[in-house]
């Protein structure tokens, strides 16, 4: 008698869900990806860093050259103050044993190459499919439903959906929901900015091309970091009330550059510089965590 193979609904196609469905068929199970919105042809948003831990657990499914051959190398962390007086440097995770370090990458390569890649193993994505409802069947498996009418149906579901899962909300409803900690996310990118650096004219002591420079300025934190073209990626998160909806539409990116100027046109280093110069990829973007007790459940 032939044994049915397992099916795992993955709810999310970005890099959670690719490297959840690489995981799981690396152990014979079949995984399903559903992806809410259609697959970008342009990209979107901003960076992010992977620190060692993530790329080993890349490596575990044969997935970690993807992101080596699209990342830049930021081992460390600089801290400086809003005076340009250095603190500290900090290592971004500890180096694997052939010496790979955290890589820096934007998230929209990172997702397309892993979903590419999960394509090219066999793993089925289908877009435009957003969770709805999910039921328990008699016999133990799951049917989820989706927004457009069609469901699914396989052994397990799970939620790679984001902070504001909705897997999570349907698997428990009494789970906590995201709490916002306060802090306004803003990414940008700015061409050519390693060729007008000086770090003296910035009051910085010092320059390490290699690492993530974090300001802690008067009024909001800073982070740049220099990418192999000379270009600088960089972010700002700004202590306000939570930016609504209505306020992100009515807001333009000239508009939200012109703010963050002037949050921190009191403090040393290349902020307000590389503001002006350069264009948002990700603006007005709240900051949400899930609470966690110190037994390690979610709290409310």
């Amino acid at each position: 008698m032939a044994i049915r193979q397992l099916r795992a609904l993955i709810i999310g196609g970005g890099p959670a869900g690719s490297s959840a469905a690489l995981a799981l068929q690396q152990v014979g199970i079949e995984a399903v990806m559903f992806e809410a919105y259609p697959r970008p042809t342009v990209e979107v948003g901003s960076y992010l860093s992977v620190a060692t831990n993530g790329l080993a657990a890349l490596r575990a499914v044969d997935a970690h050259h993807l992101i080596q051959a699209i990342g830049f190398s930021t081992p460390r962390n600089v801290l400086w103050n809003h005076t340009g007086r250095h603190l500290a440097t900090v290592p971004y995770g500890a180096r694997l044993s052939d010496g790979t370090t955290s890589l820096t990458v934007k998230r929209a390569r990172l997702s397309r190459v892993l979903e590419d890649e999960a394509l090219r193993r066999g793993v089925r994505i289908e877009f435009h499919k957003r969770l709805a409802s999910a039921v328990e069947t008699s016999d133990g498996r799951v049917i989820a439903r989706f927004s457009d009418g069609t469901q699914a149906e396989g052994d397990l579901l799970i939620g790679a959906d984001g902070i504001h899962s909705v897997t999570r909300q349907l698997i428990d409803p009494a789970a906590p929901h995201p709490r916002y900690v306060g802090l306004t996310n803003f990414g940008g990118y700015t061409p050519d900015a390693g060729l007008s650096f000086d770090a003296e004219a910035w009051h910085f002591s010092s320059f390490d091309a290699e690492a993530w420079h974090m300001i802690f300025g008067r009024r909001a934190f800073f982070g740049f970091a220099l990418d192999p073209s000379g270009g600088a990626v960089w972010f700002a998160n700004v202590p306000r009330p939570e930016i609504s909806a209505a306020e992100r539409s009515a807001t333009t990116n000239d508009d939200w550059q012109r703010q963050l100027m002037a949050v921190f046109a009191d403090d040393a280093g290349p902020a307000v510089d590389l503001i002006r110069r350069g264009r948002l990829e990700l603006a007005g973007d709240n900051t949400f965590d899930m609470r966690i007790s110190r037994a390690g459940t979610a709290e409310t």
